[in-house]
């Protein structure tokens, strides 16, 4: 064939390092809010609907910008002595739910890549930002939600089961949204 000329095909391996920039500049702000949202989700929905739920009153919350946050709240005089703990851990498990409808909802969306990607992103972004907090603060217990409940109740195995389960929601969670 006269003025035709072969070419080799591209390395597909010299875009390799574009490809992964591209995609750790859309994981990458898409975490970081994520993980904000996630935060808002433990202290209003949380912490706040849970209060108000058990008779207590919810006064406001507040998200700072490295994901740390705290939630206002009073807890009535005649509450039972399970109230505490409960809104105490409501925070991390509303976080941990809010991230498993979340991996449910990318698992079915398999037809839209990038919607998908994102959901298990932010997926894992909740459950995590939940267990690692459970396992955290479980294990130091002295401060945060869980060590709070530990310092409430008996600090035998309440400790351990925090950092047990923890660990377990967070190996899982770290994992199984990057394979959907």
């Amino acid at each position: 064939m006269a003025g035709t000329t072969l070419h080799d095909p591209p390395d597909p391996t010299c875009r390799a390092p574009l490809r992964i920039a591209a995609l750790i500049g859309f994981l990458a702000p898409l975490a970081y809010v994520a993980t904000l949202l996630a935060v808002a989700v433990h202290e209003v929905v949380g912490h706040g609907f849970t209060a108000i739920a058990l008779g207590g009153e919810f006064h406001g919350f507040s998200v700072r910008w490295d994901a740390m946050g705290w939630a206002s709240m009073t807890f009535p005089p005649d509450a039972a002595p399970w109230h505490r703990p409960a809104i105490l851990a409501a925070g991390a498990i509303s976080t941990m739910i809010a991230g498993a409808a979340f991996l449910l909802l990318a698992w079915r969306m398999r037809r839209f890549t990038f919607a998908r990607i994102g959901l298990a992103v932010a997926a894992s972004c909740f459950v995590l930002d939940g267990s690692m907090y459970m396992m955290w603060s479980g294990y130091q217990a002295t401060t945060g939600d869980f060590g709070r409940i530990v310092q409430l109740t008996e600090p035998g195995g309440l400790r351990w089961l925090f950092v047990a389960a923890g660990a377990l929601f967070s190996a899982f969670f770290a994992y199984f949204p990057m394979a959907i």
